[in-house]
């Protein structure tokens, strides 16, 4: 029988024997496998002896530990549990603020300290030193794609949520980051989403210069086969 939670399990198993086999990281290890199986104090008390004895975030070795631990992890992504508040707040976090700080354009700290945090400004930062980088482009498309989508998941009922110049802007910024990509085959599948959305917004627009009738029937009147969101109300 599959457990629901399985998947995040058998991930931090795998996490720890990757971590036990770095030097540095076996209290990390002990930390990922007794959460694996359920040991929830014995888990916190070794993740407890790693932060009471990492070095300080601004010195070398914490960088170095730093990047082994968040490679490692985006690996092994199943294992959500692994990076526990105390782990991000009281040794990754400031490991990479401090690292910023002192060297404001390096690509490693902005990249994961903008993914970690999603944040846009940090995100665009580590674009600008390492254009290559795919991870970083696909979160901030991730990031226009949803406010047009957010802007647009309504227009079937009559409604559109801000102003279709921003969506547009948004769309805008989608295409550009594709087209600057060194390899866009990543991204296909945020290109056609932007394509979908774009031509959604046209009719729009066009639909509200002369409404008639409700926006899906306009749309299915001119063959448009949009796929609309599912929405659920509740009432108490």
């Amino acid at each position: 029988m599959y457990y629901w939670n399985q998947d995040n399990f058998e991930g931090l198993e795998r996490l720890a024997d990757e971590l036990a086999s770095l030097p540095g990281l076996q209290a990390l290890a002990d930390y990922a496998r007794a959460r694996s199986r359920g040991l929830r104090r014995e888990a916190f008390a070794a993740l407890e002896g790693f932060l009471r004895n990492a070095p300080a975030p601004d010195s070398l070795p914490a960088r170095e530990l730093s990047l082994q631990i968040l490679t490692l992890h985006s690996q092994t992504r199943e294992a959500h549990q692994f990076l526990a508040q105390p782990l991000l707040a009281r040794f990754l976090l400031p490991t990479l603020q401090t690292w910023i700080d002192g060297e404001p354009t390096a690509h490693a700290p902005l990249r994961w300290l903008g993914l970690l945090q999603n944040d846009g400004d940090l995100l665009r930062r580590a674009l600008a030193a390492a254009s290559d980088d795919v991870a970083v482009r696909y979160r901030l498309i991730d990031f226009a794609l949803g406010a047009a989508d957010y802007a647009m998941h309504h227009l079937d009922e009559g409604f559109f949520i801000g102003e279709p110049a921003e969506a547009r802007a948004a769309l805008e910024t989608v295409t550009q980051l594709v087209e600057e990509a060194p390899d866009a085959r990543p991204y296909v599948r945020h290109t056609e989403e932007a394509v979908q959305l774009a031509a959604m917004l046209n009719d729009w627009l066009a639909y509200s210069a002369a409404p008639e009738g409700s926006f899906v029937d306009w749309c299915i009147e001119r063959q448009r086969p949009y796929a609309w969101a599912k929405k659920y109300y509740y009432t108490s």
